[in-house]
C-alpha cells in the first residue's frame, strides 16, 4: 500500500542526525531549509492517491500499486509544479 504524504512526513521524524550550517536540525519536516523539499515529496505521495493523478503516479508491480517517480517530460514537469503549489 502506498503511504500518504503525512505518513511520509511521520516516517522522517525519527531523530535522524542532520546538520546545516553547524546547526542540528531537530525536525527536517519543519526546518525552513528542508520543508519545501519534504512538502513536495509528500505531495507526490498524495498524488498517488488522488483519482485525477493516480494512474500516472503509480505502477502495478506484482499485483500491487507502488508509487513511482514519473519520467521527466513536459507533462510530468507540470505535475511537479502542481505538487509544489499543493
Amino acid at each position: 500500500m502506498i503511504r500518504s504524504g503525512e505518513q511520509y512526513k511521520q516516517s522522517i521524524r525519527d531523530d535522524r542526525v542532520v546538520y546545516i550550517d553547524g546547526e542540528r536540525v531537530r525536525d527536517v519536516t519543519t526546518h525552513p531549509s528542508f520543508k519545501p523539499l519534504v512538502d513536495i515529496r509528500a505531495r507526490i505521495y498524495d498524488m498517488a492517491h488522488d483519482p485525477a493523478t493516480r494512474e500516472i503516479m503509480t505502477v502495478d508491480e506484482g499485483g500491487e500499486k507502488i508509487c513511482r517517480r514519473p519520467q521527466a517530460s513536459a507533462h510530468t514537469r507540470g505535475l511537479a509544479r502542481q505538487a509544489s503549489r499543493g
